[in-house]
């Protein structure tokens, strides 16, 4: 199905603007890796990095740069995802900086390097480079210190439950929650949804280890009850496809087996369109 629509966008975007075909692929391949097509979504995200127009416009190069990171994060290579967020981190400014450094900090809490995410929430936090100003870059200050405050958090969180600190992670998590809502603008903030959805992830995996099944089962769904977010969020779909997985056997455990039955009716239907 990918190549078919692949073969259908090369003869179409040649119609059109730089800058359409830029956003367009974006969406595009989010849609290709949620099915798998792993090729398609970093060719179409390679392309529009050195397809923007503009200098003005390198806060969309940015975003491509970032969501590549979370593909390879997504599929297990995490020494290119964490280079790129390094090189994110080093070319970016403002409340972008804070954005890569804070999925720098992260990635490296869950691979648990302490320090090095430490150090990357530290520099987060005492950033005080601005954003130059443009159309997808407005001042911003109190969402970039919104964003320091949430990234701070979920790092926190991340390095807690590394550690196995359940109540602690549970405390940061629920924070970032508090400050990050189920939707966002991608260019207005830092806080796009992906962290309402790692924030919601984490959670989950932490309930179902403590044994907090309906906690573990209400996180998954904040997770399902965002389908849109595929679309809209960079490398969201496998977030989705996970909470979908793992929500069935906690229904199992549960003894909510119409619930069991229903949400294996919307897997099978996914796998048969792939």
């Amino acid at each position: 199905m990918g190549r078919q629509y692949w073969n259908i966008l090369e003869s179409t975007f040649p119609r059109l603007g730089p800058i359409f075909q830029v956003g367009i692929r974006q969406f595009i391949a989010r849609f290709f890796f949620f099915n798998g097509e792993t090729d398609l979504t970093l060719k179409l995200l390679e392309t529009s990095e050195w397809m923007v127009p503009r200098l003005s416009d390198e806060i969309i190069a940015n975003h491509h740069q970032l969501e590549r990171a979370f593909v390879y994060q997504e599929l297990g290579d995490i020494n290119t995802s964490l280079n790129l967020l390094k090189q994110a981190s080093e070319s970016n400014q403002g409340i972008r900086k804070v954005e890569s450094l804070g999925w720098l900090g992260i990635l490296l809490a869950k691979q648990g390097d302490f320090s090095g995410a430490e150090k990357a929430r530290k520099q987060l936090l005492e950033d005080e480079t601005e954003l130059s100003v443009g159309f997808f870059a407005p001042p911003l200050p109190r969402e970039k210190k919104r964003a320091q405050n949430a990234f701070s958090e979920q790092i926190l969180g991340e390095i807690a439950n590394s550690k196995g600190e359940n109540n602690r992670a549970v405390g940061h998590f629920l924070e970032v929650l508090r400050l990050v809502p189920p939707r966002g603008s991608t260019f207005l903030s830092a806080l796009n949804p992906r962290l309402f959805l790692t924030a919601n992830e984490s959670l989950a995996a932490i309930y179902t280890r403590t044994g907090e099944v309906e906690k573990g089962i209400e996180a998954l769904r904040a997770i399902l009850r965002n389908k849109g977010l595929i679309a809209t969020t960079a490398a969201a779909g496998r977030i989705w496809l996970r909470a979908l997985n793992s929500i069935i056997p906690l229904f199992v455990e549960n003894g909510q087996e119409t619930e069991a039955r229903e949400y294996r009716g919307y897997l099978e239907q996914i796998q048969q369109s792939s």
